[in-house]
């Protein structure tokens, strides 16, 4: 069902909020009240809390385009039963020892004690009380608003739909705030946004590889070229963003966040974001596939046998 797919997408990209050491062997591992202060500064259970409640009221609006009532009445049953399932998995304090104990292989406490500072500068203040929470809104956005270009990237990918001839064009900022938005931008997110569409490429090539079949790599190269012209960062994403950051902060603001955020602590931070990442993602892949799947699985099969037409089946 589609919601457990955007249920397990929500649970990968915010299960990483943070940076790490690199997995310096030889430094002491970090607290884990050093690293829950920073995850609970960082607000990570509740955008966690809020992704899961978007993600089942989208669901659920989905469901209203059912035509047939009994049919309508039976998803949305099935899809109560399935949320109400995955709220628990994805609870934080279930989830919170997994992270705890992935970060401490990456997280040094000098680390740790390093961010914390951070979060009391001005610019890490403005970092956690105002820019993460417009990035989140902005996040949660694009989530929902994407599929048709991700739809269409794979029309090209085949080649049922041409390839544009030529990237499209870069936004051009008219206004000071707007200028001073798109700077702030490609040094917090161009980077991120462009790391994460290659996982993104990885992932609906791995899921189309058996219809592809011989077609794999030729295909997998076109997905890449559509997908940099359907969601290109400096002519489609770019401007959107800034829309939020200049409604949300004042020029003022943006230029104290691009200060910071150009230290070469900082700097240092974000590099160190990767590796953080890759070990949170490699622990959730597992979790995921030896845990998570397998129960889903069984409650799903449990919740079929329940309904009216399995009642009447397994009677006769």
């Amino acid at each position: 069902m589609l919601i457990i797919k955007r249920y397990i997408l929500a649970a990968c990209l915010f299960a990483t909020p943070l940076a790490g050491n690199m997995g310096n062997a030889y430094a002491t591992p970090a607290t884990a009240e050093s690293l829950e202060h920073i995850l609970q500064t960082e607000q990570v259970p509740q955008m966690l809390e809020e992704t899961m409640g978007q993600l089942e009221a989208l669901q659920n609006q989905e469901l209203t385009t059912e035509a047939d009532p009994a049919q309508r009445q039976k998803k949305q049953a099935m899809v109560r039963e399935i949320s109400a399932f995955l709220h628990e998995e994805f609870a934080w304090d279930k989830l919170q020892p997994m992270i705890i104990k992935a970060y401490q292989e990456k997280f040094s406490e000098e680390d740790a004690q390093a961010m914390l500072t951070y979060y009391a500068t001005p610019g890490g203040k403005l970092y956690v009380e105002k820019f993460k929470p417009l990035a989140f809104k902005f996040a949660l956005q694009l989530g929902s608003n994407i599929q048709p270009q991700l739809a269409t990237a794979l029309s090209m990918a085949d080649g049922t739909q041409a390839l544009a001839k030529k990237l499209p064009a870069a936004w051009k900022p008219v206004t000071a705030q707007e200028k001073t938005a798109l700077r702030l931008l490609q040094i917090t997110l161009k980077p991120q946004f462009e790391e994460r569409m290659v996982r993104v490429q990885e992932g609906m090539a791995n899921a189309m590889r058996p219809a592809w079949g011989k077609n794999f790599d030729k295909n997998n190269l076109r997905l890449g070229q559509a997908l940099r012209q359907q969601l290109n960062f400096d002519a489609v994403i770019a401007p959107m963003y800034a829309k939020t950051l200049v409604a949300g902060l004042s020029e003022a603001e943006m230029r104290t966040l691009i200060d910071s955020e150009s230290q070469p602590t900082r700097k240092h931070q974000t590099a160190l974001i990767e590796s953080a990442e890759e070990n949170m993602q490699q622990v959730f892949q597992t979790w995921l596939q030896t845990d998570l799947q397998p129960k889903l699985i069984a409650k799903m099969m449990a919740s079929m046998a329940t309904t009216p037409e399995a009642s009447q089946s397994n009677a006769q």
